[in-house]
Formats: C-alpha cells, sequence, structure tokens
C-alpha cells in the first residue's frame, strides 16, 4: 500500500513538474516573439525609413521561423510599436535577453543577419544602426569570430567606417587587410593585370554572386565556411583594386 502511495505521489510530482515546465517554455517563446519584434522595430525607427523592403526582409525571416498565424500577428504588433511614439527603442538590452530565452543559437545568428539587412537598405549602415546591431550581438551572446563573419558580408554598408579607418592608418595606425598587393587581388577576382575598372566590377559582381553565402544555405558546414572565406576574399580583393 505504501508503495503504491509512493508511486502515486511521484507521478502527481512528475506530472506537475512537465506542466510547470510546459507553461514556462510557453512564456518564454512569447517574450522571445515579442522581443524579436521590438528589435526590428527599433532598427527601423532609427533614421524613421519605415520602407516596403525592409517590411518584406522581416516578413521573410518570420516566415522561416514561425507559422502564418504568428507571423500575421508579429506584423501587426510590429506596426504597433513602429506608430506608437512611447515605444521604447533606446534600451535594447530587455529586448535581447528575451530572444536568449527563446531561440537557439543558429536562430539568433539568423536574427543577426536579418538586422544588418533592415539596417543596410538603404545602402549604408550609419553609426546608430551600427551600435543597435552591435548591443544585440553582445546582449545575445554571440560569438565574436561569427559577429565579425556576419558583418564583413555587408562591408560595402560600412563606407563611412572604412574611410575613418584609412584616415586613421594615415596617422600611423597598425597597417590591416587592405595591405595585400594588388597582384593577389585580381588574381582572386580572376582577371589579368592589365584588366580596367568596368572589368574589375564585372568580375566582382560575377564572383559575389556565385560565393554568397545566402545562395548556399542548403549547403553542409564546411562548404558554407568555403563560400563564406571565398565571398569575404572577393570583397576584400575588391577594396585593393577600386579605392
Amino acid at each position: 500500500m505504501m508503495v503504491i502511495l509512493l508511486l502515486t505521489l511521484s507521478i502527481l510530482a512528475l506530472t506537475f513538474y512537465f506542466i510547470k515546465s510546459e507553461t514556462s517554455a510557453k512564456k518564454e517563446k512569447i517574450l522571445a516573439q515579442e522581443s524579436i519584434v521590438c528589435l526590428f522595430a527599433c532598427a527601423m525607427l532609427i533614421d524613421h525609413r519605415k520602407t516596403k523592403e525592409e517590411l518584406l526582409i522581416v516578413r521573410k525571416f518570420l516566415i522561416k521561423n514561425f507559422d502564418k498565424n504568428t507571423t500575421t500577428q508579429m506584423l501587426f504588433k510590429l506596426k504597433e510599436h513602429i506608430n506608437n511614439p512611447q515605444f521604447n527603442r533606446s534600451d535594447v538590452r530587455p529586448y535581447c535577453i528575451g530572444v536568449n530565452l527563446g531561440l537557439k543559437y543558429q536562430q539568433r545568428i539568423n536574427l543577426l543577419t536579418t538586422l544588418f539587412r533592415i539596417c543596410s537598405v538603404n545602402g549604408e549602415i550609419n553609426e546608430y544602426e551600427d551600435e543597435l546591431i552591435q548591443k544585440y550581438a553582445n546582449h545575445s551572446n554571440i560569438r565574436e569570430d561569427d559577429y565579425e563573419k556576419i558583418r564583413n558580408l555587408f562591408s560595402n554598408a560600412y563606407r563611412w567606417k572604412k574611410k575613418r579607418d584609412s584616415e586613421k592608418r594615415s596617422e600611423g595606425a597598425t597597417q590591416s587587410y587592405f595591405a595585400k598587393n594588388t597582384s593577389w587581388a585580381r588574381k582572386t577576382l580572376g582577371i589579368s593585370e592589365n584588366a580596367d575598372e568596368t572589368e574589375i566590377k564585372r568580375a566582382y559582381r560575377l564572383a559575389a554572386r556565385e560565393y554568397h553565402p545566402d545562395k548556399h544555405l542548403d549547403a553542409s558546414e564546411s562548404e558554407i565556411h568555403h563560400f563564406t572565406k571565398k565571398f569575404l576574399e572577393i570583397n576584400e580583393a575588391y577594396d585593393i583594386l577600386i579605392k
């Protein structure tokens, strides 16, 4: 009789534990969804663009990670935040904490990439947008090498920073990767030493289109690493040849 009683109590305790765990997981999931929407709103409100292209980028991310009904609800909430003058856009740390609770690391990486895409819609990521993205990466525990890898995919949106860094180098700062010679750059793009600017740009566009990681999302991890490395080299070569 005692054994049956103990067994019954154990089953009840386990049932209560799993119910509690399930409720907690559900709350964390809802918090993560709200936090994602808030981060998107913060990125879109920095320069008050709120363009259709930005909404398409957001929608693509949501569709990939959530069901149709949840996506619709999150888009509706996004519009509410954007049109709310009282919406907190200055402190993103609470939103990052919410993301950590409900998203796996790869999902947080995908969110980081999406924030880069939103902020680079107009061709340039300004200092305020750059600060927002860095805060997200820091508070969401994104590894530094992963952050730099993704950031380099959007190197063309950091022309202002490259110019500033170039000025620092001219003042005696440590020489960066731009010191590689033009011979290496031309070989990387597969062009001759006599290739003019038009040929350089054409070769860059073709190579970037072939090796861009977004074109190989279904590839293996080692292949993605290869494509990413090659894509970064292509951008580096282009920057060396086109001053």
